[in-house]
């Protein structure tokens, strides 16, 4: 198929279109919570990259090489640091790097696979999921890889951890 990455208001209305790549698909839109900012991964099946765009679809720029593959982003607060899942052979783990696509560095070493990374709204830790016995569950380390700590233990696979912004109105 071709995924293809949309914006609506929360109501259902205003429907766009964002991306028109007919060649590779575009998903795992993460929404920068305070910029006008949407990274994303795109690609075909083993060559996915990560991509930053304006949240009207405007100004699209790929931001890491096909080196190893990179996918579901998640970006720090102040938009300088990526999170995100690359693949070394079979197994995934997850990295993190400078939101220009430089400085990648490794934080699990899983052999059992790692996934969708989120990072906290004060920049000090990551959550993800590994893979545990046949299960996915969720954990959470420090933005350096340290500390590492498994928060579930429960029947049945636990996905994709994600951190709450609190808004101040």
């Amino acid at each position: 198929g071709d995924w293809e990455l949309y914006r609506m208001d929360s109501d259902g209305s205003n429907v766009k279109r964002l991306t028109f790549n007919p060649n590779a698909d575009d998903w795992h839109p993460y929404s920068h919570p305070f910029q006008c900012k949407v990274f994303y991964e795109s690609g075909t099946v083993g060559h996915e990259d990560i991509y930053i765009m304006d949240c009207d679809g405007e100004n699209i720029k790929k931001v890491s090489e096909n080196n190893r593959r990179k996918r579901i982003p998640a970006i720090s607060i102040d938009a300088k640091l990526i999170a995100f899942m690359g693949y070394e052979g079979n197994n995934r783990n997850i990295f993190i790097m400078d939101n220009n696509g430089e400085n990648i560095q490794k934080l699990t070493d899983n052999p059992e696979n790692c996934g969708h990374p989120d990072i906290s709204p004060d920049n000090a830790y990551i959550t993800y999921e590994g893979l545990v016995n046949g299960q996915n569950e969720i954990f959470i380390m420090n933005i350096d890889g340290s500390n590492k700590i498994q928060l579930t233990d429960i029947p049945g696979h636990d996905w994709d951890p994600v951190f709450m912004y609190q808004i101040s109105q």
